[in-house]
C-alpha cells in the first residue's frame, strides 16, 4: 500500500495551482483597471451635471444673481455675480470652478492615487491628494485619472462661456486637446449663465 504522493503528483498539482494563481491575478489586475476607470468616468460625469446645474440656476435667478465660490478648505470663498463672463471674475472662469468644485468634493479623488509628486501633471500634492479636478489648456500633459477644465469660447455661438471637459481614463499620460479619444474622455458644454 502506497502513503503519500509521489514526486512527479506534487510537481503537477503545484503547476496547475501556478496556473490558477496567474489566472486569478490576471482576472484581479482587470477588475481593479475597470473599476478605476468607472470610478473617473463617474467623476467626470458628475462635474459636467454639476456646471450645468449651477449654471441653470444662475439663468433660472437671472443675471442679477450671484453664485458662491469657496477657495479655501475652511470654507472661505465669495459671490460671484452670474452675469460676469470675464476671466478671473466669473463664477464659471475654469480656474474659479476647479477650485470650488475641489473644495466640495463634487469630483472625487483620483482613483489611480495621489498625482501631486509627478511634476509632469503640475499638480500642488496637498491639491492631487484631495481632488482629480485641474484647470487646463490646450496641449497641457495631464496624468491619468485627472479632469481638465478649459474655456474655448466666451461670448460666441450663443453660449456664455464654451468650455471643453475632459478626463483621462487610463492610468497614463495624456495631452489635453479639444476632442477626445478612447482613454480620453471629452465634451464641450455650452454655458448659458445669463
Amino acid at each position: 500500500m502506497k502513503k503519500g504522493f509521489t514526486l512527479i503528483e506534487l510537481l503537477v498539482g503545484l503547476a496547475i495551482l501556478g496556473i490558477l494563481v496567474a489566472i486569478a491575478i490576471q482576472i484581479y489586475a482587470g477588475i481593479t483597471k475597470s473599476a478605476k476607470r468607472s470610478a473617473v468616468e463617474k467623476n467626470f460625469n458628475a462635474v459636467v451635471k454639476w456646471i450645468k446645474a449651477d449654471a441653470a440656476l444662475c439663468k433660472m435667478n437671472g443675471s442679477s444673481s450671484t453664485v458662491f465660490r469657496q477657495h479655501n478648505s475652511s470654507g472661505g470663498g465669495i459671490n460671484r455675480n452670474c452675469s460676469d463672463t470675464t476671466d478671473n471674475v466669473s463664477p464659471f472662469y475654469e480656474s474659479s470652478l476647479q477650485t470650488h468644485i475641489g473644495y466640495i468634493g463634487v469630483a472625487g479623488k483620483n482613483p489611480y492615487g495621489s498625482v501631486g509628486n509627478d511634476r509632469t501633471c503640475d499638480l500642488a500634492k496637498s491639491w492631487a491628494d484631495m481632488t482629480s479636478i485641474h484647470s487646463s489648456h490646450i496641449g497641457k500633459k495631464m496624468c491619468g485619472g485627472q479632469i481638465g477644465l478649459y474655456t474655448e469660447t466666451v461670448e460666441q455661438n450663443g453660449c456664455n462661456r464654451e468650455m471643453i471637459v475632459q478626463a483621462g481614463l487610463a492610468n497614463d499620460y495624456w495631452t489635453f486637446s479639444n476632442t477626445g479619444s478612447d482613454d480620453v474622455k471629452s465634451i464641450n458644454i455650452c454655458i448659458v449663465h445669463k
